[in-house]
């Protein structure tokens, strides 16, 4: 099954986009991504690690990902 973020939102300024999952989906993403825990966005746009933030799981994705998936730009 493939794992799906609730939302993705677009930093207007930098174009860069943040994907949000639930926390255990989001968990499971960052194990099979090998990717660590931070408090370090910019370590989250090197696409090495990911946030827990309010009980959500944010990671970094490019824009070919999750096609399905409309963007919010904030």
């Amino acid at each position: 099954m493939k794992i799906e973020p609730k939302e993705i939102t677009i930093d207007s300024d930098s174009g860069k986009e943040i994907a949000s999952f639930g926390y255990y989906d989001g968990i499971e993403y960052a194990k099979q991504n090998n990717l660590n825990q931070t408090t370090e966005f910019k370590d989250v746009f090197n696409k090495t690690h990911f946030i827990v933030y309010c009980g959500d799981v944010i990671v970094s994705v490019n824009k070919t990902d999750y096609p399905n998936i409309i963007r919010r730009i904030s």
